[in-house]
């Protein structure tokens, strides 16, 4: 991982190695299933890529507001409570 990240030059901020990142992996799989499944399947039609970067940008503005369950807080209040961690 470390030669992809110096490769690509990415900083993996959101990433907890070792045992103590073990269960982010499959989370983060899953919402992107997740936001897959219910906007690009199926595939939508746009003209260009510029179109579906725009429709992606609102999909997942909308996801912000969108609660898990029965949380108390919105997934985009989650992420300005971690944004600082």
């Amino acid at each position: 991982m470390a030669r992809v990240r110096s490769h690509f030059g990415l900083d993996t901020f959101y990433y907890q190695p070792g045992i103590k990142g073990a269960q982010e992996k499959g989370d983060v799989e899953g919402e992107i299933g997740r936001f897959r499944r219910n906007h690009l399947v199926p595939v939508p039609e746009v003209d260009s890529l510029a179109e579906l970067n725009a429709l992606i940008d609102e999909w997942d503005a909308a996801d912000d507001a969108r609660r898990i369950g029965s949380r108390p807080h919105s997934v985009g209040e989650h992420f300005a409570i971690e944004r600082p961690l």
